[in-house]
Formats: C-alpha cells, sequence, structure tokens
C-alpha cells in the first residue's frame, strides 16, 4: 500500500490491527510506502496491523544524482531515521536503489552501494533505465544516445543509454554487476542486525535462488523484484520479446530513424 494513494488508509489500517489482533498475531503484510516526511509515524500501527515488510523507493543516498533526473521530493538525509522507526517495530526494511546516472563514476557507484547495504535490509539494484513513454526516453532519442532499440533489454538491469559524463556505458554496466553480484552475495545476505537476519535470510535466498534459476551471471544479472522466473535464454523474436512493456506504434515508426542515427 501507498500512503498517499489510499483514500481510506485510517479505516483501512485500524481493520487490518483488528483481523490480526482475531488472528492472534498472524497476519503477516508486504507494503509499499513513499518515503516522505512523516512516515516513520506510521511504523508502530503498521507493525500492529501485520506489516513485516516495507518497500521504500529510497533510489538515491545521493542528493545530486536525484537533482539529475528532477527526484527532488526525495531526500537522502531523511532516510535513517525512516530504517530506524521501522526496524525498532521489527519491520525488515528494503528498497530499490538506482545505479547509472549521468555525473556518476565507477567508484561512487561501488561507494554508494556499500552505504545502501548499510542504510537499508535488502537493497534491489536497478540501473536506471529510460523507458517508453518516460520524459527521460524521449530526451534519449532526441539526443541520439540511446545504444540499442531492442527491448529485451530494457530490463532495468542493463544500461542503454550512454548519457555518462564521467564513464563509457561498459563501464557502468561493469561497475552495475560488481554491485548485483556483491548485494547478493551469500555474505550480505548473512550479514545486517541480529533481529532481522533471519527476514533478510529468507528474502535474499529467494532472490538468489531466482537468480540461479535464470541465468546468474555477472554479464546478464537477474533480481526478483523484476518479474517471477527468468528466461534462460535471451534471443530477439518480436512475439515474445517484449519484457515488461510494449513499444507504441509511434515508437516503432521511429525504428528507422533510429538505427539509421546509429551509423551517421
Amino acid at each position: 500500500m501507498t500512503t498517499s494513494a489510499v483514500f481510506f488508509y485510517e479505516e483501512l489500517i485500524e481493520g487490518l490491527i483488528k483481523l490480526n489482533k482475531k488472528l492472534n498475531g498472524k497476519l503477516q503484510l508486504f507494503v509499499q510506502l513513499d518515503a516522505a516526511n512523516g512516515v516513520e509515524k506510521e511504523a508502530h500501527k503498521l507493525a500492529r496491523a501485520g506489516a513485516r515488510q516495507a518497500f521504500f523507493g529510497f533510489e538515491s543516498v545521493v542528493s545530486s544524482s536525484l537533482d539529475d533526473v528532477g527526484k527532488k521530493h526525495n531526500k537522502p538525509n531523511y532516510y535513517k531515521k525512516i530504517v530506524s522507526a521501522f526496524n525498532a517495530e521489527g519491520i525488515f526494511v528494503n528498497s530499490g536503489c538506482m545505479f547509472g546516472f549521468p555525473s556518476q563514476t565507477p567508484q561512487e557507484i561501488i561507494r554508494e552501494a556499500e552505504s545502501f547495504s548499510k542504510l537499508v535490509d535488502l537493497p534491489h539494484p536497478y540501473a536506471v533505465t529510460p523507458l517508453p513513454g518516460s520524459r527521460d526516453y524521449e530526451e534519449a532519442v532526441a539526443k541520439r544516445s540511446l545504444i540499442t532499440w531492442d527491448p529485451n533489454w530494457y530490463d532495468t538491469v542493463h544500461c542503454v543509454n550512454d548519457w555518462f559524463d564521467n564513464m563509457t556505458v561498459s563501464e557502468a554496466q561493469n561497475a552495475y554487476n560488481n554491485v548485483f553480484c556483491y548485494l547478493f552475495s551469500i555474505k550480505h545476505i548473512l550479514s545486517g542486525p541480529p533481529g532481522l537476519r533471519m527476514a533478510r535470510l529468507k528474502s535474499g535466498l529467494y532472490g538468489r535462488i531466482l537468480a540461479e534459476l535464470g541465468r546468474f551471471r555477472r554479464d546478464q544479472p537477474y533480481h526478483f523484484m523484476m518479474d517471477s522466473l527468468p528466461r534462460r535464454t535471451r534471443v530477439w523474436r518480436p512475439k515474445d520479446s517484449f519484457c515488461g512493456f510494449s513499444l507504441t506504434a509511434e515508437d516503432l515508426r521511429k525504428k528507422p530513424e533510429f538505427l539509421a542515427s546509429l551509423s551517421t
């Protein structure tokens, strides 16, 4: 649930608290919340309602990176307060974290991953991806910075936009792959606060198993927030190659122009 999007939020939470009480505390919820001011005050109520895990889209702990893509509503200085409040109620916190912003360097990507791993119980790494229909996508098309038209690679674990100031696409991808392997390593999964270690172990191993069933290779990462069981192969076949989104008719009409731009 997202607190800002549920109109009858208070009524819903009170109802869940009553239901959880009837079930002798056996209700287990996974909630999604905005990292907004005051959200830490909801931790106690959500714990009483049965929340065991909470997902926040923190995205980055570096303000300048968020400014690069217009996400000024996220406040990195506020994240630790949110996580501490939810952990204090026994709620496991995981978060999406994005890597591959224009001004980043490979070293900064690694450092930010280390910071994220200390901040939340289970980070989910994403490569910044300009999905069709977004402002970033339109800007990338206009600047001719996309390196592939194949939608198979727009899966949020591959760098498809050559918009970096301080590194190449290859360097960005290599840094992301290092981050992915680190965050889903057994060593990292087994670390963390003792009180929440079992929750972290279960969630981390689940993601690790899904990745192993697919293609847990350094050059083709896969994490369980992307989809269900992954495909083992990556073959261009128009009828089944759209992974998570579809191109519009207008996008397809632009394809010849895009391909022509690559040869100029």
